[in-house]
C-alpha cells in the first residue's frame, strides 16, 4: 500500500511520498496455500521512522461475539484466535451469534431475508451495514437478487437499501455492523478441514455486533 501510493502516485498523498500511513497486518491470516513469507523487517525497511505496535486485545466486537468465536479455537484456528482467551474488559452488550440450520437454496433464501428484516425492524442495523459472506471456493448463491422483499446484491457498489454479498476471501478489512456466515457445514465437520476453518474465522470476524451463521446441512428424508 504505502509503495504503490507514496511512491507510483504520490499526488494521491496530501503530502506525496512523506505522508503518515497506517498499516495493519495480521500475520496468522496468511493462508497455508499462500506463497513466500511476510517480514515485518522488510516492510519497516521501506518505511521512513516506521513505529511497530502491537493491538493485544481484540476491541471490535460485543462480549458475546469475542466469547463466541475464543470457543472456535483449534488447532488450524489457533494461531488467528490467540489473542481472544482473556476478556477484554470494557467490550459492548450485544445479541447473541444465531446458528441456522438450512438444508436448500429456498430455505437458505428465506433465513437470510428473515435475519435482514429481523435487524432492520429492530433498528440493529440498516441494510448497508449488513454484509453476506460465502465461502471463496462456493460459486456465489444463485438466489441472490430480491428476496422475499430483501435486495441482495452481489459483489461491489451495492445500491443504497441493498445488502452487499460476496465471498470471504475478497472481505478482508471489510468490518460490518452485521454479517450473515453461509455455505459452511457445522463446526464441528468444518473445524477439520485446515483452509475451511480458517475462512470461518475470517468470516466471522467480519461482524461487529451481529452474526448469524447459517449452516448447510444435508436433507434428510
Amino acid at each position: 500500500i504505502y509503495i504503490v501510493l507514496g511512491a507510483t502516485h504520490p499526488n494521491l498523498l496530501r503530502e506525496g511520498g512523506e505522508s503518515p500511513v497506517a498499516i495493519f497486518y495480521d500475520e496468522a491470516q496468511r493462508l497455508p496455500l499462500r506463497q513466500g513469507a511476510f517480514s515485518i523487517a522488510d516492510l519497516a525497511d521501506s518505511l521512513l521512522s516506521p513505529v511497530h505496535v502491537r493491538l493485544r486485545r481484540p476491541l471490535r466486537y460485543t462480549r458475546q461475539l469475542r466469547k463466541f468465536l475464543a470457543g472456535l479455537r483449534g488447532p488450524s484456528t489457533e494461531a488467528l484466535l490467540r489473542d481472544f482467551v482473556t476478556p477484554t474488559p470494557g467490550l459492548p452488550e450485544g445479541p447473541e451469534p444465531q446458528i441456522v440450520q438450512s438444508d436448500s437454496d429456498q430455505a437458505e433464501a428465506r433465513i437470510c431475508a428473515d435475519l435482514v428484516k429481523h435487524w432492520t425492524s429492530r433498528h440493529l442495523a440498516d441494510e448497508e451495514e449488513i454484509v453476506v459472506l460465502f465461502p471463496s471456493n462456493r460459486r456465489p448463491p444463485a438466489w441472490i437478487a430480491k428476496v422475499h422483499g430483501v435486495s441482495f446484491h452481489l459483489g461491489d457498489d451495492a445500491p443504497r437499501g441493498s445488502v452487499r454479498a460476496i465471498a470471504v476471501h475478497r472481505a478482508k478489512g471489510l468490518e460490518r455492523r452485521a454479517v450473515i456466515l453461509l455455505g459452511f457445514a457445522p463446526w464441528e465437520e468444518t473445524s477439520k478441514d485446515d483452509y475451511k476453518a480458517m475462512t470461518f474465522i475470517m468470516g466471522a470476524t467480519r461482524a461487529r455486533q451481529l452474526l448469524a451463521v447459517v449452516e448447510r446441512v444435508p436433507t434428510v428424508s
